[in-house]
């Protein structure tokens, strides 16, 4: 699974969303995936800059929270 998170890396530096100039149904798809990814032990290495930036932005994204169970809030800090 890490393997399959870093070889998007490049698809995370093409737009500010993914594969999207607009948060789009793709990235309210894939964020639940990477913000669940800690929970199941898969921590991307340093240096992954884009997917980090991608991941602040996608999890700090309104609908994003707004639809975070209180045991999916409890996964990440």
């Amino acid at each position: 699974m890490l393997e399959t998170v870093l070889a998007t890396e490049p698809l995370f530096r093409a737009r500010p969303w993914f594969l999207s100039d607009q948060f789009s149904l793709l990235d309210a798809a894939v964020a639940p995936i990477l913000w669940r990814l800690p929970h199941w032990r898969i921590n991307p290495p340093a240096g992954s800059t884009a997917l980090e930036r991608y991941q602040q932005r996608v999890f700090a994204h309104p609908a994003l929270r707004s639809s975070l169970s209180e045991a999916e809030r409890d996964m990440r800090p």
